[in-house]
Parts: C-alpha cells; structure tokens; sequence
C-alpha cells in the first residue's frame, strides 16, 4: 500500500479538498483508496500532529495528546480492508514542521512505516495573495480567539507582511528537504480540488478503477464551507481604521472591540450615505493597497493617494478613509 499526505499549506483551497475527500470517501473506499476516519476532524486528519499543540486554537479543547492512541486506531483502520492507496491530509502537518521541523520527520517516519511508498502532497498559493487571505481569516476570528491575538496590536499592515515571510521561508525549507513532495499551486487550474485530486487518479493510472476514480474527480465542485460573507470594502476600512490608530493618539480606544461585527454594527445604525459608493470595491484592490502601502509621514493624503495608487477613484478613496475615521471616533466616543 502507498501514502499520500498532503501537509497544506494553509489557503491553498484545502477546506475544499477535504471536504470532497471526506464526502466521497464511501466511494473511494470501495475502490481501494482510504481517506480515513482514524484522527479525522472537521474532514482533515489534524488530530494526530496537533498532539503537538496542546492549546491549538481550532482544534477540540477534550481530545487525546498520545500520538499512540491515533497511530493505534489507524493501524486497526488499515487492516480492516483490502486498500492500496491512502490519503491523509490537515494543514497541521505544515504547521508542525515549521514549529519543529525534526518532530515533523520522526512523525512522519512512524506513519510512512506502514506503507511500501509515500509521497508528500504540497499546496501552494501566490505569496502576497496567501497573506492577503490569512489577514482576512485572523480579522474574521480575532474576536473569537483574542487570547491567540492573531494580529498584534492590530498591526494588519505587518502582520501581512509577516505572514508573506513566515509562507516564503516555510515554502523553501519544504523545497529542499529532500522528501518526495509533488508541489500543485493552487492557481494552476480553476478548479484547485480537482487538481490535487489528478495525484490520486495518477496512482490508479493503470487499475481497472482507475476510469471511475477520474469520474469522481471530474465531478469535483469546490465547497468552501467558510465562504466568505463580507465584502471587501469592510476589510478595507478595518485595515485603514488599524493604520490611522496607529498613528494617533487614540488612547480610549480599545483595540479588542474594533472587529467586523462591531464596524457592520456601526455602518447599520450611522446610515452612512456613501456606503453604497464604496461597496464596489474589490479583493484586489485592498491586496494591492497592502502590497505597496508605506507608513512613512504618515497622513490622510499618504494614504489616500496608496488607494488611488491600488485603484480607487478620487472619490472612493476620500469617502472610505472618511467612513474609517468616523468608525473610529464612534468608538472612541
């Protein structure tokens, strides 16, 4: 039997993958391929290397942190039929080797120790829009996790850049590793799910289930169970209301209430006119506007002419920055 453990990274369409695998693996298990239930949560195989994380923030508070206990189960799991094909797969196992990497390994070496072969499956994604999508994720659940504080002292602009660099060295350390990785960036094709999934059909190529395991892969659809409901303009003014906090004296605020609830909160009961003229805004202006902004002399006219700089009109950028500093003495106040 051979292994396939796909390690992340994190933003690479991995909620979608795992979701397909966990939801078509009935199917796949009658084909020989286990996508296994052993140290599954939320559809990824995270509870094993999150052993190594006692207080991980997405994962159960009441679990097991033996290692044994997972292994055990998915040795038992293994034996139970007739597969030759295994496919794991938890962005926690990205995360365990940047945490220790040599830890990684010994893990790795007490899983692959039940296969033939293995090999490693490695998502990526464009550094900058990675980063843009992991600032988004920590805005959404700062409020949720503040003892994480998942951005500091809601430093959004370095904290992007934070992250870009931890994804950058992190990406390099897996390149010369030397374990087999088979590396899929997840802007290669428009259907990211059913391109991680070709790693599997490739194995089947010359089974007899190898036609019906493409059909399943051909049928992929991209879930995103946590589609995101906000749109972009709210971002955009929780990322300036954090720049000109930053640089001002604003010493009643407290940085824990200005969240997306609190900012959609505000723009409901304010009425705010020119809402409408911004709500047009989109991803890659915002993605722009981190990329490049500099908080040097810092000013309104500084940051107004990175939005013009990112695409926005004269108007938009003067209304949004209005809007931000209107959010931020409501608070204040």
């Amino acid at each position: 039997m051979e292994c396939l453990i796909h390690v992340g990274m994190h933003k690479t369409a991995t909620t979608s993958f795992q979701y397909f695998l966990a939801n078509n693996s009935s199917r796949l298990r009658k084909l020989g391929c286990l996508y296994p239930k052993s140290f599954r949560a939320n559809n990824q195989h995270s509870l094993l290397p999150g052993c190594y994380f006692p207080n991980h923030q997405f994962l159960p508070r009441e679990r097991s942190l033996d290692p044994m206990v997972y292994i055990n189960q998915f040795k038992k799991e293994l034996a139970s039929g007739a597969y030759s094909y295994c496919v794991l797969s938890s962005e926690v196992f990205n995360e365990l080797m940047i945490k220790d990497a040599s830890q990684f390994n010994i893990l790795l070496k007490e899983i692959t120790s039940m296969f033939n072969d293995y090999k490693l499956l490695l998502t990526t994604r464009e550094l900058n829009s990675a980063a843009f999508s992991g600032i988004k994720h920590r805005l959404r659940h700062m409020h949720k996790k503040p003892e994480c504080k998942l951005i500091p002292n809601l430093d959004i602009i370095n904290t992007f850049k934070n992250i870009r660099t931890t994804r950058e060295r992190n990406l390099a350390n897996w390149r010369r590793s030397n374990l087999p990785i088979v590396e899929k960036a997840m802007e290669e094709t428009s259907n990211p799910t059913q391109n991680y999934f070709s790693v599997i059909c490739d194995f089947f190529k010359d089974n007899e289930v190898y036609q019906t395991i493409k059909e399943i892969g051909l049928n992929s659809i991209n879930f995103k169970e946590n589609k995101d409901e906000f749109l972009p303009y709210i971002y955009l003014i929780l990322i300036l209301s954090s720049i000109i906090i930053k640089n001002n004296s604003y010493e009643k605020i407290n940085l824990s209430l200005i969240t997306i609830d609190s900012l959609l909160t505000f723009i409901q009961n304010s009425n705010i006119n020119n809402v409408k003229l911004i709500s047009n805004i989109k991803d890659d202006i915002n993605l722009s506007f981190l990329e490049n902004y500099s908080e040097i002399n810092f000013s309104s006219s500084n940051i107004e002419n990175h939005l013009r700089m990112a695409g926005l009109s004269n108007e938009d950028s003067s209304n949004i920055i209005n809007i931000s500093y209107e959010y931020i003495m409501q608070l204040e106040g």
